[in-house]
């Protein structure tokens, strides 16, 4: 499997060889079908466009998903036609896509409406994705839409028709797009930029990538444009299983002075949140019941909590490995006891519901990462006395996870060779493996020290110690260190924890 193909396999992977992938609006995913697949209802999936939807392997692969994740509970229809614009789209919608009563439609027409040869304007364009979106709204008012904007054209030499040419103000139609989904509250699926930086800063990567002007071949699709459209999948898959740790009002300590939002300035590699007052699970369970499952700790100092490449994205390779994943967002920033009280009610509530998510409650455990290291940690030899007073019958479940895997953790210890005093190694701390790379100097050290506690105190662990890989790569360092999820998986096999 090529680099390329690797990273569109992984769940929401918003950095791909420099280039950021674009993101859902905030706060508009399509998750209404994803509620209505959790109730056990069939839902239908439509695709409708042009010829990059009708050819393109972004659009098989939401077929393949949605087999794949709801087994005969959704039907897939791709109603695009080669060649076509949003006139044709508006006259054919009810034939095309309205009789087959959807749940979820993907719209593109903006690079077809953009050619000159067809003369539709920028206030038609518009005027028409406006029209398709009302009837399918009044068909159904709980219907999941998803704008799309494509890739850039060119002038490719070896084909007679310029599509670069016919189509100069190609951007323009892209932003109509763009902005209708904003003013609509409606998810965007922007690939635009993220084409258009390729084909900026390397254009002849770009060129062989789409070697007739417009369009992808079947592997920079699946690599480029469909890892986009699955993270506002999964975003939305998330959103549609949260569930609040806390009962409303019942809450112990603190939250956040301001409202939750996205750290700013805003980085494109990852999806960081701050000002965390109302913690939550994403509950993604394991497909047998009575399964082994893990509670994701996102990193990020204890300031903010990387949400995917720290959170989701591990689910998804737990998923993939026959675990149930529950993923925690805790209470941040500059909150450490807030954020243990979140995690020691995660696993007495997941214990609590263990029959209704697939949770084995014997085989419950934790894995953090960076902070989140640190605070998974903490849950494994701090459960004695709960960081809180207990409030309903959820908490007379135990809240002392089975196992804890540490990667690249921080805080465990200083570089003066002392351990934190937030870590009781008194405790009966479960099975613990410890992932680390030698050259994170800020960090590594607390790790060795806990390993020589853990060993000292002859306490069943391991410690897989990289020469190289730094700090915060997720699943996918590019050094020494991209062992640590294999190795993990065999970790978790050999204490009978899968």
């Amino acid at each position: 499997m090529t680099p390329k193909l690797l990273r569109s396999f992984l769940l929401w992977l918003l950095l791909l060889a420099g280039v950021p992938l674009a993101s859902a609006a905030e706060e508009a995913l399509p998750s209404t079908i994803f509620k209505n697949l959790k109730e056990g209802k069939k839902q239908t999936v439509v695709v409708y466009g042009t010829s990059l939807s009708i050819g393109g392997a972004w659009a098989k692969a939401v077929d393949e998903y949605f087999a794949r994740e709801f087994p005969g509970q959704v039907s897939f229809f791709n109603a695009a036609k080669a060649g076509m614009h949003s006139n044709w789209g508006v006259e054919n919608l009810q034939a095309r896509v309205l009789g087959r009563h959807p749940d979820l439609v993907f719209i593109e027409f903006s690079a077809n409406d953009a050619a000159t040869k067809h003369g539709i304007s920028r206030e038609k364009s518009a005027a028409n994705l406006d029209q398709m979106v009302k009837a399918l709204r009044q068909q159904n008012p709980q219907v999941d839409i998803v704008i799309q904007t494509m890739n850039p054209a060119w002038d490719s030499p070896k084909i007679e028709k310029k599509y670069g040419s016919d189509r100069p103000d190609l951007p323009e139609y892209y932003e109509v797009y763009r902005s209708y989904a904003k003013a609509n509250q409606l998810p965007l699926a922007d690939h635009y930029p993220v084409w258009l930086k390729l084909q900026t800063e390397k254009p002849e990567e770009y060129q062989k990538e789409v070697p007739d002007g417009i369009h992808p071949q079947s592997e920079p699709s699946l690599a480029t444009t469909w890892p986009t459209i699955r993270t506002l999948l999964e975003e939305a898959r998330a959103a549609a299983a949260v569930f609040p740790i806390w009962p409303e009002g019942k809450m112990p300590g603190k939250g956040a002075r301001e409202a939750e939002s996205r750290v700013r300035p805003e980085l494109l590699d990852a999806i960081r949140i701050t000002n965390v007052s109302e913690p939550t699970l994403s509950v993604f369970p394991a497909a047998k019941e009575d399964s082994p499952t893990v509670i994701v700790c996102p990193g990020g100092g204890y300031g903010y909590v990387v949400m995917d490449k720290e959170g989701t994205e591990i689910a998804a390779w737990l998923n993939s490995n026959g675990l149930g994943a529950l993923v925690l967002k805790y209470r941040v920033p500059n909150n450490r006891m807030g954020a243990l009280q979140d995690l020691q009610r995660a696993i007495s509530l997941a214990r609590q519901r263990a029959a209704e998510w697939n949770i084995d409650p014997k085989r419950l455990g934790v894995i953090g990462f960076s902070a989140g290291g640190h605070l998974a940690a903490r849950a494994s030899n701090r459960f004695d006395e709960r960081a809180y007073a207990a409030i309903d019958e959820a908490d007379q479940q135990g809240c002392r996870p089975d196992f804890a895997m540490l990667v690249y953790p921080a805080y465990l210890g200083d570089k003066e060779g002392v351990i934190s005093p937030d870590l009781n190694l008194a405790a009966q701390i479960p099975p613990t493996l410890i992932v680390h790379s030698d050259d994170d100097k800020s960090f590594v050290q607390g790790s060795k020290l806990y390993d020589a506690a853990l060993t000292a105190a002859k306490l069943p662990h391991q410690f897989l110690l990289y020469p190289t890989g730094g700090h915060g790569y997720g699943l996918l360092s590019d050094r020494e260190a991209k062992a640590w999820p294999q190795a993990a998986i065999e970790w978790l096999g050999k204490n009978q924890l899968r």
